[in-house]
């Protein structure tokens, strides 16, 4: 007798083939069974009829590297339907964290949550999520900023020769260690100050794992055709596989850009590069305030950031930048304060910079300096910047798979703080609810890439799939109720419509919502061969 059989469904296999009336038989952590017959007897029935049945949803870029160590249960993210986790986005990974510096910083950040950061390599941030259990299953990529300030700090002068192969070797530990790539975010420090040439160096010891790399483009406006030319340029040259993150065209008149954009990457694909990429379903971004500052303002790492935030000389020099590039006169009016980390600025959150500028009688860039001063670079922001038409533009390319971008929350404890961008609640259930409903997508296709596009791009040995033998981390929801329920004013709100979640064969929501069930797994890439 099985353990678990999903009766009745509308299974959606997550491969892109048609639906069918069908029944899912479950073993231990596997499927074991798909038929269309009489189902299986099993201990524990789950009766689906009138819902879809279909793989758990894989989150290909997600954030939620300290948040799975601050409340491993992940529920913003269990509770949409969301089975696995690539976290380690953006240049930015929990591990490897081997300076002072960089650890005191991060401690900074990190005040208040109750979680001492103690690791150094990936093996050891493993061995902490598999000691307490985690709800999801997560894997990691390495962060090239986190790889470059082990070296470099936060120096703007390009690695030396030595310090270079001390980058590779680094980067060779955290792969050999199970990390399934590497990411960069070239709008951030240090990825900023990084060339093309220090960019492909380090991934050839991606290219000798056959891991992959991911990339928060140098650019995403005015040379944003520029930026995804550096990026199948370093793919290509590196022979790499190469996933672009959140493609997108910020800034009216920038709108334009995304069409040369994608004419770029299908050129790539039909030469033969493996380039692919992911989108979350809303038109505004998020990200930290400080990332409206001119690179200069990071060099040296965040120390020197708050000391050049202090000085009136220096941020004068930093306004004129800021407002040559971003001449437009709304600015400061979409680009909303979403989390303060010092409680005398809570009053902030939710705010637009104009008006908390307003209330203080002061200019917008001066209360920009002001609160990332006071706030020690904490703040993060939301920036509504992009539009409707190019998401669904976007959304419909047949290589764009879905990612949240954000990391994971929940409605209680430290990962209640601020008003987070809502695609942390709602980025899978959205994408199901409105742009399938639209017509955008098909169901089918909206499906598949949640599922097994971003399963085949990571590397993910049977998962993404309803087939026997794939593990059995499979989500139950009704598509007539499906409805993402988190606001940009009220963001920490969970989805409607999902039923059941299951991980590893173990159901992790039910109808009490998230029933403290931690069946997770760290997953670890495998070597070639």
């Amino acid at each position: 007798m099985l353990d678990i059989v999903i009766e009745g469904g509308t299974v959606y296999d997550g491969l892109g083939g048609e639906p069918f009336l069908g029944h899912i038989g479950i073993g231990q952590d596997r499927i074991v069974a798909v038929t269309q017959d009489t189902p299986p007897e099993a201990k524990v029935k789950i009766n689906a009829s009138g819902k879809i049945v279909c793989p758990g949803f894989i989150d290909i870029h997600s954030h939620s590297d300290f948040s799975a160590v601050i409340n491993p249960n992940l529920e913003s993210k269990i509770r949409q339907g969301v089975t696995t986790e690539l976290v380690g986005n953006c240049g930015f990974s929990a591990c490897p964290i081997l300076n002072h510096q960089h650890r005191d910083d991060l401690a900074r950040k990190y005040a208040g949550t109750g979680i001492e950061i103690t690791w150094n390599w990936p093996e050891e941030y493993f061995a902490i999520l598999e000691s307490g259990g985690i709800a999801l299953n997560i894997g990691i990529l390495v962060g090239h900023g986190n790889i470059r300030t082990a070296v470099t700090g936060g120096s703007a002068e390009a690695p030396t020769h030595g310090q270079l192969k001390q980058m590779k070797e680094i980067a060779e530990r955290c792969l050999h260690e199970g990390a399934f790539g590497v990411s960069t975010g070239l709008i951030y420090p240090p990825g900023t100050f990084a060339t093309k040439e220090e960019i492909i160096e380090l991934l050839s010891v991606v290219r000798e794992h056959g891991a992959l790399y991911t990339t928060h483009m140098r650019n995403e406006g005015e040379e944003l055709r520029e930026a995804v030319q550096e990026a199948i340029e370093c793919a290509r040259e590196a022979g790499v596989r190469l996933q672009i993150s959140h493609l997108k065209a910020i800034g009216q008149q920038n709108w334009g850009n995304l069409d040369h954009a994608i004419a770029l990457i299908e050129r790539a694909r039909e030469q033969g590069l493996d380039v692919t990429c992911d989108r979350y379903p809303y038109i505004a971004s998020s990200t930290s305030l400080d990332s409206v500052l001119p690179k200069w303002a990071y060099e040296g790492g965040e120390q020197k950031e708050l000391q050049r935030l202090a000085d009136g000389q220096t941020c004068a020099a930093m306004s004129k930048e800021i407002l040559d590039k971003h001449p437009e006169e709304d600015l400061w009016s979409r680009l909303i304060v979403a989390y303060v980390g010092t409680e005398a600025l809570k009053c902030y959150e939710g705010r637009t910079l104009q008006q908390i500028a307003a209330d203080k009688g002061k200019n917008p860039c001066d209360m920009l300096f002001d609160i990332l001063l006071k706030d020690e670079l904490r703040t993060e922001m939301v920036y509504f910047s992009m539009c409707e038409e190019n998401l669904e533009k976007v959304l419909r390319r047949p290589y764009v798979m879905i990612g949240s971008d954000g990391a994971a929350r929940a409605h209680y404890g430290p990962l209640s703080a601020g008003k987070p961008h809502p695609r942390t609640y709602g980025t899978f259930p959205r994408v199901l609810a409105r742009y399938v409903k639209k017509g955008v997508l098909g169901m089918a296709e909206a499906i598949a890439k949640m599922t097994s596009m971003p399963a085949r791009k990571i590397g993910l040995k049977g998962r993404g799939m309803i087939s026997r033998g794939a593990y059995a981390d499979i989500v139950v929801f009704d598509p007539d109720k499906i409805a993402d329920t988190a606001t940009f004013e009220d963001p920490h709100r969970y989805p409607q419509g999902i039923e059941v979640v299951m991980v590893n064969g173990e159901v992790a929501v039910g109808e009490g919502g998230f029933l403290g069930v931690r069946n997770g797994r760290v997953l670890r890439r495998e070597s070639p061969g």
